[in-house]
């Protein structure tokens, strides 16, 4: 018997590799993409198992049995129309997101990491004030 749709994520995600993120240093229009894939409403389209056995069949057999409003993820994106398809098969060949509409876990740290080092960046007083403050 095959396995459940839950299963097969769950070995996705325990087998993520951090060289993953890669893409994402250079990549703004990949990071927005990132971000705009939680915001993607997921709906199941058929419930099955899974009885490939390869990491590639079991990939796509993944995305297989759900469905989603790419118009909208490129809009969320903030991408044109006719390239949505391509970040979005950008993010699932790297296995930067999940078809239950979650990111792989190093880059929701990463993005994490960039959103707290952006605001702390415009929290650190000016070189001149900390000197006139003797700091």
């Amino acid at each position: 018997m095959g396995e459940s749709f839950a299963e097969v994520l769950a070995e996705f995600r325990k087998a993520e590799a951090p060289e993953n993120i890669i893409p994402l240093l250079e990549d703004e229009q990949l990071r927005n993409a990132l971000v705009a894939w939680k915001s993607v409403h997921i709906h199941y389209s058929r419930a099955s198992s899974c009885e490939e056995t390869d990491d590639a069949s079991r990939w796509e057999w993944l995305w297989n049995v759900v469905e989603f409003d790419s118009v909208m993820f490129g809009v969320v994106a903030g991408c044109k129309v006719q390239e949505a398809s391509s970040l979005f098969l950008r993010l699932k060949g790297l296995r930067l997101i999940y078809p239950d509409g979650t990111i792989h876990g190093h880059a929701k740290s990463f993005l994490s990491m960039m959103i707290m080092e952006r605001l702390n960046r415009g929290k650190r007083p000016k070189k001149e004030e900390s000197k006139a403050k003797g700091v």
